[in-house]
């Protein structure tokens, strides 16, 4: 019989994740891990700069880690990278929500991802008359296909999917949610591309660092 592996405190931190323990670990040891070292104090500069938010060094790029948390190249290089892999990482179909009753909903699936984002991301969500999800789509980053084009994109795939309504969500890297006038003639298009073909534009949700904007909250759709 093969003989089972009981963890021990004489453990490294890598036999630990190599015995299958990593979830009873925590953020400061699987950095540490990932940075090469058994010692979670390797991290500890590094996570202080950051209040323990590791979402808020999505997008860093090695060098900035590295002066952070006063890192080698390698260790700040695979750091940087293993938080970057982490913020694009798509939530499984179980953990996504049957269906949204409130913009909370909408809110808790995309703030821990898009709040800290150095680029502006353009996401939809499309959803039957009941309002249960069908999917949930990135249309567009850093804006680099235009207003136009996105429209195209959201209400073309809303027809595939005979979705009855989108909700569009996306962040501002300012920090500031409150809607530009880029982000008003967006809206106020898309409504009128998905009337023409029977979809309602549900909401336009903005995430900035603290908060958001909904315009429907605010009597604007």
């Amino acid at each position: 019989m093969e003989k089972r592996i009981e963890p021990s405190d004489s453990f490294t931190l890598s036999d630990r994740v190599m015995i299958g323990e990593a979830a009873g670990m925590s953020i400061d040891e699987l950095l540490a891990v990932i940075a090469g070292s058994d010692d979670a104090g390797t991290v500890k500069r590094l996570l202080g700069s950051c209040d323990g938010n590791i979402a808020s060094l999505t997008g860093l790029g090695g060098d900035d880690v590295a002066k952070r948390g006063r890192l080698g190249k390698r260790q700040s290089v695979a750091v940087a990278a293993a938080i970057e892999l982490a913020s694009r990482m798509e939530p499984s179909a179980r953990e996504l929500p049957q269906e949204i009753k409130t913009n909370a909903d909408v809110i808790a699936l995309f703030e821990y991802e898009m709040r800290h984002k150095r680029q502006e991301e353009l996401w939809v969500l499309y959803l039957t008359g009941g309002n249960r999800l069908i999917e949930r789509r990135c249309i567009s980053i850093g804006g680099a296909s235009g207003v136009t084009s996105d429209i195209k994109i959201v209400v073309g795939r809303a027809i595939e999917l005979l979705a009855a309504g989108v909700i569009a969500v996306h962040n501002h890297p300012s920090g500031d949610s409150y809607p530009s006038d880029e982000d008003i003639e967006l809206t106020s298009r898309l409504k009128q591309a998905c009337s023409l073909f029977d979809i309602r534009l549900l909401d336009h949700i903005i995430i900035g660092d603290r908060d958001h904007y909904s315009f429907l909250q605010r009597g604007c759709l």
